[in-house]
């Protein structure tokens, strides 16, 4: 890492005793995702969003500050803010870490004055990261109803896509994520991972490329809403009525019938609405 080591010169918030802010506490969002997804396709997916490199452990700290309202909008953002565990990075890195801070809409870099932390409303939700730091910092419950509404807008229509052009190898997929959740439904197993992969396979099965490159945020989105609720509740909150609703999403794609596809799943994600968002019912 070339360059010196940045210090700031200001803060914006009053740091505590040691000039920066202390690291999160241990969080287990990925030891949990890579438990309950074992060694697949989604989990490669979760660990696409984990951090190793340093840029990627400072972006990835300043967003869990942001997202978690340590900093509000306005505030600046200053590497001083950064915990003992990092400690200084050089100003490349910085810099690097504050672009990828603004790709997601967090921050904007303001001419002699600094990195500036952005409104919430300018934040990117379509964006992985920003949903898992949201999941992180205990924020998710902010945005369920905003991801309930743009699941109303998507996965109808991939469903009725899927009607018309999933092939037999993706609804045979889309019958095992289903025996899956009937299973969890039933008792036989704890496996949370079937329900995501059946509405991860209806976006696939849409043929649409851009629908199918929104797996990722959906992934995040269920395993933020799933995680935080135990099992056997997870399996009696979705139920037998929810299972129906699954079944005819399956059923009317495999048999090419795309209105009843989106009616279909129209149904389940109304289900689902009154079930995790009772203001919706």
């Amino acid at each position: 890492m070339g360059g010196a080591a940045v210090r700031a010169k200001q803060t914006s918030i009053v740091l505590p005793k040691g000039g920066r802010l202390p690291s999160a506490p241990p969080d287990e969002y990925y030891e949990q995702a890579i438990q309950l997804l074992g060694d697949t396709e989604a989990r490669t997916i979760f660990e696409s969003t984990r951090p190793r490199y340093l840029v990627e452990r400072v972006e990835d700290e300043c967003g869990r500050l942001i997202v978690s309202r340590a900093l509000g909008a306005g505030a600046l953002l200053t590497p001083d803010m950064l915990p003992h565990a990092i400690g200084d990075v050089s100003r490349p890195i910085w810099r690097e870490a504050m672009q990828l801070l603004a790709m997601h809409g967090l921050v904007r870099a303001v001419q002699r004055k600094g990195v500036v932390v952005m409104d919430a409303a300018a934040w990117n939700l379509l964006d992985a990261k920003v949903l898992r730091w949201h999941s992180q910092t205990g924020h998710i419950a902010e945005i369920v109803e905003d991801l309930a509404e743009v699941r109303r807008m998507i996965e109808p229509f991939a469903a009725a896509r899927a009607a018309e052009r999933a092939s037999m190898d993706e609804i045979a997929c889309l019958y095992r994520a289903l025996e899956g959740v009937e299973g969890l439904v039933a008792g036989e197993h704890r496996d949370l991972t079937a329900g995501i992969y059946f509405h991860a396979g209806i976006l696939k099965a849409s043929g649409n490329r851009v629908i199918h490159g929104m797996v990722p945020i959906l992934l995040h989105a269920l395993y933020a809403i799933y995680r935080g609720i135990p099992v056997q509740e997870a399996a009696a909150l979705i139920g037998a009525e929810m299972v129906r609703h699954l079944r005819a999403v399956v059923d009317a794609i495999a048999n090419r019938e795309p209105h009843e596809a989106e009616r279909a799943m129209n149904r389940a994600i109304n289900k689902t609405n009154a079930t995790y968002l009772p203001s919706a019912s």
